[in-house]
């Protein structure tokens, strides 16, 4: 239906909702955000995060009007490919094709959709709030705060990781700003290496805003695994023994590596 020329959305497709115990370090917000409700997103979206709960699949509510409200949450999806920001290794997954299933438009072949590692079963705390208040419920459980993570790098000391899907070596993207981030997306009253006495809380985040300012492991540009060109050699300059080669991936280890013969 159409009221002076704008389409009329039902609210049995797109829902708008106010969560409100967004948690922040000041503790519980409210926070108004966007979801899909039709039912095959609805179902994908609940069998992805494993929250038998979830009400829809949230979209993007930042960026200008290419991206606002016309691409998947960048929080939620991180590399899906119809998030609103180009990322490595884009994966179609089956929330995708069930966008397109609900259309009504197309049939799909839902073993063609890529695997998205990003968010899988995770939870409802992931899927319906925010990554400070994920982390901090994950880590009393003493369980990982994947994909996101709590490492203040600075220009001097860098902490390398991996890519949630394993594709690139990469850092925790937290960072300071210098300056207040907005109350809603502030989520730390301390991390891996920083508390209240070391750092200005207000003014850490993520370093991209459209992910709500959740820092997450970012791929290093020359720390594609699949890209050969990043090959060190065997040499003194390939000090960690890495092999960059179609079939390689990231893996995280604890130790140093020894040289034998």
């Amino acid at each position: 239906p159409r009221d002076n020329g704008f389409t009329i959305i039902s609210n049995t497709t797109v829902k708008e909702i106010t969560y409100n115990d967004w948690s922040t370090r000041s503790g519980p917000v409210q926070h108004s955000v966007t979801l899909l409700v039709t039912p095959k997103i609805v179902e994908e979206g609940r069998r992805h995060f494993n929250c038998s709960t979830l009400e829809g699949v949230e979209i993007e509510n930042q960026g200008g009007p290419g991206t606002m409200r016309s691409h998947w949450e960048e929080r939620m999806f991180e590399n899906e490919g119809m998030t609103g920001f180009i990322s490595l290794h884009g994966a179609f997954s089956r929330l995708t094709f069930a966008l397109l299933e609900d259309s009504g438009w197309y049939q799909v072949d839902y073993s063609n959709a890529d695997q998205l590692v990003w968010g899988r079963n995770s939870g409802c705390g992931l899927a319906a709030g925010s990554c400070g208040g994920f982390i901090n419920s994950q880590l009393q459980e003493n369980e990982p705060i994947t994909p996101f993570c709590n490492y203040l790098n600075s220009p001097s000391i860098t902490q390398v990781g991996c890519t949630v899907d394993r594709a690139a070596k990469s850092y925790c993207n937290l960072r300071d700003y210098g300056f207040e981030i907005p109350a809603e997306y502030q989520y730390f009253n301390s991390g891996a290496n920083f508390n209240s006495s070391s750092a200005d809380l207000s003014t850490i985040g993520g370093d991209f805003s459209a992910v709500d300012y959740c820092p997450f492991q970012r791929a290093f540009s020359n720390g594609i695994c699949s890209d050969p060109n990043n090959d060190r050699g065997s040499g003194i300059d390939n000090i960690r023994a890495e092999t960059y080669a179609s079939g390689s991936r990231c893996v995280e280890h604890g130790g140093i590596w020894t040289a034998t013969d």
